[in-house]
């Protein structure tokens, strides 16, 4: 529930402000790879389920940090 509210958090700021559409995306993907992990414990293993997990949850966490360090150099640019 918790990561839910994050993703759906996250998504909404992404909508409401341009400047977090890529936190938005993140946060998703994230939710991907928790939810593939969450299949993959209660319905057993399945091919490829590393890469399934590894690749969305890699590039969610690369789009979090990329808009908050965007978010941080904005904010450091305007003084």
């Amino acid at each position: 529930m918790l990561l839910a509210t994050t993703a759906g958090a996250g998504t909404a700021l992404g909508r409401l402000d341009r400047r977090f559409n890529t936190l938005g995306v993140g946060a998703v993907l994230f939710l991907l790879s928790d939810m593939v992990l969450g299949i993959e414990i209660f319905r057993g293993q399945f091919p490829q389920d590393t890469l399934a997990v590894w690749i969305p949850y890699g590039c969610g966490q690369m789009l979090i940090v990329f808009s908050a360090s965007r978010y941080a150099a904005s904010k450091i640019e305007d003084g």
